[in-house]
Protein backbone atom coordinates (compact mmCIF):
# COMPACT_ATOMS: atom_id res chain seq x y z
CA UNK A 1 0.00 0.00 0.00
CA UNK A 2 1.46 3.43 -0.92
CA UNK A 3 2.55 5.67 1.96
CA UNK A 4 -0.05 8.32 1.11
CA UNK A 5 -2.88 5.80 1.28
CA UNK A 6 -1.59 4.55 4.64
CA UNK A 7 -1.56 8.07 6.11
CA UNK A 8 -5.11 8.72 4.86
CA UNK A 9 -6.29 5.44 6.41
CA UNK A 10 -4.61 6.36 9.71
CA UNK A 11 -6.31 9.79 9.69
CA UNK A 12 -9.70 8.15 9.12
CA UNK A 13 -9.18 5.93 12.18
CA UNK A 14 -8.62 8.85 14.53
CA UNK A 15 -11.39 9.27 17.05
CA UNK A 16 -12.58 12.45 18.64
CA UNK A 17 -12.05 12.99 22.32
CA UNK A 18 -15.43 13.13 24.10
CA UNK A 19 -16.39 16.75 24.63
CA UNK A 20 -16.71 16.11 28.36
CA UNK A 21 -13.04 15.08 28.44
CA UNK A 22 -12.06 18.27 26.61
CA UNK A 23 -14.12 20.26 29.11
CA UNK A 24 -12.22 18.57 31.94
CA UNK A 25 -8.91 19.61 30.33
CA UNK A 26 -10.13 23.23 30.30
CA UNK A 27 -11.45 23.29 33.86
CA UNK A 28 -8.32 21.54 35.17
CA UNK A 29 -6.23 24.36 33.71
CA UNK A 30 -8.52 27.36 34.30
CA UNK A 31 -10.82 28.27 37.21
CA UNK A 32 -14.36 29.02 36.13
CA UNK A 33 -17.48 27.56 34.56
CA UNK A 34 -17.93 26.59 30.92
CA UNK A 35 -20.98 28.42 29.63
CA UNK A 36 -20.79 27.51 25.91
CA UNK A 37 -19.27 24.75 23.80
CA UNK A 38 -19.15 24.24 20.06
CA UNK A 39 -17.54 21.92 17.52
CA UNK A 40 -15.74 23.83 14.76
CA UNK A 41 -13.47 23.04 11.82
CA UNK A 42 -9.83 23.69 12.62
CA UNK A 43 -7.99 26.63 11.13
CA UNK A 44 -4.79 26.08 9.12
CA UNK A 45 -2.68 27.42 11.99
CA UNK A 46 -4.34 24.97 14.42
CA UNK A 47 -2.92 21.98 12.54
CA UNK A 48 -6.10 20.17 13.62
CA UNK A 49 -9.09 19.15 11.51
CA UNK A 50 -11.68 19.59 14.24
CA UNK A 51 -11.58 21.69 17.40
CA UNK A 52 -13.82 22.29 20.39
CA UNK A 53 -14.45 25.97 21.12
CA UNK A 54 -15.39 26.88 24.69
CA UNK A 55 -16.44 30.01 26.55
CA UNK A 56 -15.43 29.99 30.20
CA UNK A 57 -16.81 32.42 32.77
CA UNK A 58 -14.06 33.02 35.31
CA UNK A 59 -14.56 33.44 39.03
CA UNK A 60 -13.94 37.20 38.58
CA UNK A 61 -16.66 37.43 35.95
CA UNK A 62 -14.37 37.64 32.92
CA UNK A 63 -15.02 35.60 29.77
CA UNK A 64 -12.32 33.45 28.19
CA UNK A 65 -12.46 31.89 24.73
CA UNK A 66 -10.60 28.59 24.40
CA UNK A 67 -9.88 26.32 21.43
CA UNK A 68 -9.02 22.66 22.09
CA UNK A 69 -7.87 20.04 19.57
CA UNK A 70 -10.77 17.57 19.43
CA UNK A 71 -8.46 14.59 18.86
CA UNK A 72 -5.53 15.20 21.21
CA UNK A 73 -7.14 17.43 23.86
CA UNK A 74 -4.33 19.99 23.58
CA UNK A 75 -5.35 23.58 24.34
CA UNK A 76 -4.50 25.48 21.16
CA UNK A 77 -5.51 29.01 22.09
CA UNK A 78 -6.84 30.99 25.02
CA UNK A 79 -7.99 34.58 24.77
CA UNK A 80 -9.77 37.01 27.03
CA UNK A 81 -9.46 39.37 29.94
CA UNK A 82 -8.43 37.85 33.27
CA UNK A 83 -6.53 34.99 31.66
CA UNK A 84 -3.60 35.07 34.09
CA UNK A 85 -5.84 35.26 37.16
CA UNK A 86 -8.00 32.34 35.97
CA UNK A 87 -5.06 30.02 35.28
CA UNK A 88 -4.72 27.32 37.89
CA UNK A 89 -1.22 27.01 39.33
CA UNK A 90 0.41 23.65 38.98
CA UNK A 91 2.17 22.09 41.96
CA UNK A 92 5.98 22.19 41.63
Amino acid sequence: MPALAQSVDAADRRTLLPITSAMAVVTDRFAGQIVAAEVQPGLPEDMADIIYAFRLLTERGDMLALRVDAVSGVILEVDGRGLVDARRRRAP
